[in-house]
C-alpha cells in the first residue's frame, strides 16, 4: 500500500491519528511511521481503518453543521 505522511492526511485523518497516537503515548509523526511500517504486512489494512475511523468523523461533523 501506498505509504502516507501527516501532510498526505485531511482533517478528520489527523484528528484521528491524533487520538491513537495520544491513546499509545506517541507523536503523530511517530504514529504515521509505524502505520506505515505495519501496512507492510500484507494481512493489515491500518491505513484503511484510519480511513473508516475519520470518515466517521466527517459525517459526525457534517451532521452537526448540517
Amino acid at each position: 500500500m501506498t505509504k502516507r505522511s501527516l501532510g498526505d492526511l485531511n482533517d478528520s485523518q489527523r484528528i484521528a491519528l491524533n487520538e491513537w497516537a495520544y491513546r499509545l503515548g506517541v507523536t503523530e509523526s511517530y504514529m504515521v511511521n509505524w502505520l506505515n511500517k505495519l501496512d507492510d504486512l500484507p494481512t493489515h489494512n491500518v491505513w484503511g481503518n484510519l480511513d473508516t475511523v475519520a470518515e466517521a468523523i466527517a459525517n459526525c461533523e457534517n451532521e452537526n453543521n448540517g
